[in-house]
C-alpha cells in the first residue's frame, strides 16, 4: 500500500506542521500479472484526514513500465476529473 500525506509547513518549519490531506492506494490483489495492477484509492477531505472524499478503482496499470509517481497521478486524475472543469480561471489577453 502506498500512503500519501501532505502536510503544509508555515515558514519551511516542522514546528506548525499540519496535515491537510491523505490518499492510500492499495493493490486489489485481481490481477494474476506481474505486468499488469489493480488499485483501489481513497483521498480525504482537506483539513480532515480521516475522513474520505474520494474512491474508486483503477485498473490495468502497467506498474512494470511507470513508476509510483504515474500510479498517483493516474488515480489523481481518476478521482478529480470532473471538479477540475473550472480550477483556473482564464486568462484574459492583454
Amino acid at each position: 500500500m502506498l500512503r500519501i500525506t501532505v502536510e503544509m509547513c508555515p515558514g519551511g518549519s516542522d514546528n506548525n506542521k499540519r496535515t491537510l490531506g491523505v490518499m492510500e492506494i492499495a493493490n486489489c490483489g485481481s490481477s494474476f500479472s506481474e505486468e499488469v495492477g489493480h488499485y483501489q484509492y481513497w483521498i480525504s477531505q482537506c483539513d480532515k484526514p480521516n475522513t474520505k472524499w474520494k474512491t474508486g478503482r483503477v485498473y490495468n496499470f502497467l506498474r512494470k513500465k511507470y513508476r509510483f509517481w504515474h500510479l498517483i497521478k493516474v488515480v489523481l486524475n481518476d478521482a478529480i476529473k470532473e471538479d477540475m472543469k473550472f480550477a483556473c480561471e482564464p486568462v484574459e489577453d492583454e
